[in-house]
C-alpha cells in the first residue's frame, strides 16, 4: 500500500499466508522486495514536508478519527487477527481496542512538543542575546513489526511517528500481514490525510526489511523481533547514521516466595507465562519458587497448565496454535533439549494430533539456571520452574537466579513481604528488567507500555525499570 494505493509487488512475486490454527491458505500476499522499498520511501520522503508543516492540532484530530475508525471497524480487523494469527478473538480485539488508545494517547503529544528559550549569559559572548531549541521531526522512519502482535505493534510504532510529523514506511511480517494492511487502508480512508505519510510493504525480512535499514534516506529504524535481527540492525544502521529503537527477546522471571498468595500467583504464573501462546517477548517462562512451597507450586501449575484449552480461535479456546509448522518444529526441539538435560516434564510436551499447529501447554520442573530451556527464547507454551533455597539468602538467591539471563525485558515477583518486595525492585541487585510488575505480569495503559519499550530499547541489558 504505496501512496494511497494498493499495488502489486514489482517483481510479480507473492508468498502464502495461512491460517496456523487449520494449516490452510488464507491468501496470498504481495512480496515487497527492494524496487517496493524505494517506491514507499520516495512516498513518504515526498509527503514530508507537507505532514510535518500541518497544524499539530490538525494532526491529533486526524490521529482521533483514525481512532474512532478502529473502534468502528474492529470486528473486522480482530477477525482478520484471529484467521492470520491464530490467537482467541478476545485477546485480538483486546490488541485492536488498545491500538485505538494509542491512537488517542499520542494525539495528545501532537500538540505538546516544545522546544526551550533561554538568555545567553556569558559576559563576553552574545552579550543580551537568547538561544532557542526547536523540536523537528526525523523525517523518513523505517518500521519493522513483528508476526507475533500485529496490529499491536503496527500501532505502537505509527502512532508516535504520526504525532511527531514523521513519515514512514512499516514492513509488515510476512507471517501475519493481514491486519496490519487493512489498519493501513483505514488511515486513508480519513479525510485531509496526505497520501504517503504512511505505507506499508509485506514482505521477507531479508529482503524487504534489509532494503530499508540499507536505505539512505531512512532516517529512523523502529524493531520489535529478535535479539540476534536487532544486533544486525544496529550494524547496518550505522552504516547510514540511523537512529534505531529497538524492542528484543525476553526471557522474564516470576518470583514466587514462600509468603506469597499462591492460588493468585499460579494462576497468574501459567496466565503470563501462556499469555498468547507464549508467542511474547513479555511472557513469564522463568518460574522461580521458593523451596518451602516448590512442590505445591510445581503440581499447581502443572494442574492449571494442563487444564488450559487449546484451540481454533472459533472454538472459543483459551489459547491459540503457535504460528507455523516450522516454529513448532523448533519448539518441538526445545522440549526435547529440556528432557536431554535432566528436567523433569510434568505436563504436556507432546503435538496436538488436529489440523493447525498446536502444542500441549507443557510444564517442566527441577531447571537449574544453565539449561537451554531456562537460558534461551523459546516462544512457545513451555515454561521452566526452578527452586531456590528457603531462609537467610533466599532473597539474594532468587535475585541471582531471576538475573542470570541475556534478556532485561519484564519481570515479576510475587511476596507479602514488604522488606522482599523493596529488595526485589529498589536497589541495585533486583530483578534486572525494563518493566516489573509485583502482582500481575500484564501492561494495560499506553503510558506504560510507551515507557517500558522506551526503557526496553535494548533488552539484552536494561538497568532502567517501570514498576
Amino acid at each position: 500500500f504505496i501512496n494511497g494505493q494498493w499495488q502489486d509487488a514489482k517483481s510479480g512475486k507473492t508468498f502464502d499466508t495461512v491460517n496456523p490454527g487449520t494449516g490452510e491458505l488464507i491468501t496470498k500476499v504481495a512480496s515487497g522486495g527492494v524496487d517496493d522499498i524505494n517506491a514507499a520511501v520516495e512516498a513518504a520522503k515526498n509527503a514530508a514536508e507537507a505532514w510535518a508543516n500541518m497544524n499539530p492540532a490538525v494532526r491529533s484530530r486526524l490521529m482521533l478519527h483514525f481512532a474512532d475508525k478502529i473502534e468502528q471497524s474492529a470486528d473486522e480487523l480482530a477477525t482478520l487477527e484471529c484467521e492470520d494469527n491464530g490467537k482467541p478473538f478476545g485477546d485480538a480485539m483486546g490488541d485492536v481496542m488498545f491500538s485505538a488508545q494509542l491512537m488517542r494517547y499520542y494525539s495528545g503529544h501532537a500538540m505538546n512538543i516544545t522546544g526551550m528559550s533561554s538568555m545567553r549569559e556569558n559576559e563576553h559572548y552574545y552579550q543580551n542575546s537568547y538561544a532557542y531549541t526547536r523540536k523537528e521531526p526525523v523525517g523518513v522512519c523505517g518500521l519493522i513489526t513483528p508476526w507475533n502482535f500485529p496490529i499491536l505493534m503496527t500501532s505502537l510504532k505509527i502512532a508516535p511517528m504520526l504525532a511527531s510529523g514523521c513519515t514512514g514506511v512499516s514492513k509488515l511480517p510476512e507471517l501475519t500481514p493481514l491486519s496490519s494492511l487493512r489498519l493501513i487502508e483505514l488511515w486513508h480512508e480519513i479525510e485531509g490525510v496526505i497520501p504517503g505519510v504512511l505505507n506499508a510493504v509485506p514482505g521477507i525480512g531479508a529482503e524487504a526489511g534489509e532494503a530499508l535499514v540499507d536505505h539512505r534516506d531512512v532516517r529512523k529504524i523502529a524493531f520489535t523481533g529478535s535479539t540476534a535481527v536487532g544486533k544486525r540492525i544496529m550494524q547496518r544502521g550505522a552504516e547510514t547514521m540511523k537512529r534505531t529503537t529497538l524492542e528484543l527477546g525476553g526471557k522474564g522471571p516470576l518470583i514466587i516466595f514462600g509468603d506469597a498468595d499462591l492460588p493468585k500467583a499460579m494462576g497468574t504464573a501459567v496466565h503470563c507465562g501462556m499469555v498468547n501462546t507464549a508467542s511474547s517477548a513479555a511472557a513469564s517462562t522463568r518460574i522461580i519458587v521458593e523451596e518451602s512451597v516448590y512442590d505445591q507450586v510445581v503440581e499447581g501449575i502443572a494442574g492449571i497448565a494442563s487444564q488450559t484449552s487449546m484451540g481454533y480461535w472459533r472454538e472459543q479456546a483459551a489459547r491459540g496454535p503457535v504460528i507455523s509448522e516450522q516454529h513448532l518444529q523448533k519448539i518441538m526441539g526445545y522440549i526435547e533439549a529440556g528432557k536431554a538435560e535432566g528436567a523433569r516434564l510434568v505436563t504436556g510436551g507432546n503435538r496436538i494430533d488436529r489440523p493447525g499447529f498446536y502444542v500441549e501447554p507443557t510444564i517442566f520442573a527441577d531447571c537449574t539456571r544453565d539449561m537451554k530451556i531456562v537460558q534461551e527464547e523459546i516462544f512457545g507454551p513451555v515454561l521452566s520452574i526452578i527452586k531456590f533455597k528457603s531462609g537467610d539468602g533466599s532473597v539474594e538467591e532468587a535475585l541471582d537466579i531471576a538475573n542470570d539471563s541475556p534478556y532485561g525485558l519484564k519481570g515479576g515477583f510475587f511476596t507479602s513481604d514488604r522488606s522482599k518486595a523493596t529488595s526485589s525492585l529498589g536497589n541495585s541487585s533486583a530483578v534486572k528488567s525494563a518493566t516489573i510488575a509485583t502482582s500481575a505480569s500484564v501492561t494495560t495503559s499506553p503510558s506504560v507500555a510507551t515507557k517500558s519499550l522506551a526503557l526496553a530499547e535494548s533488552s539484552a541489558s536494561t538497568p532502567s525499570r517501570t514498576s
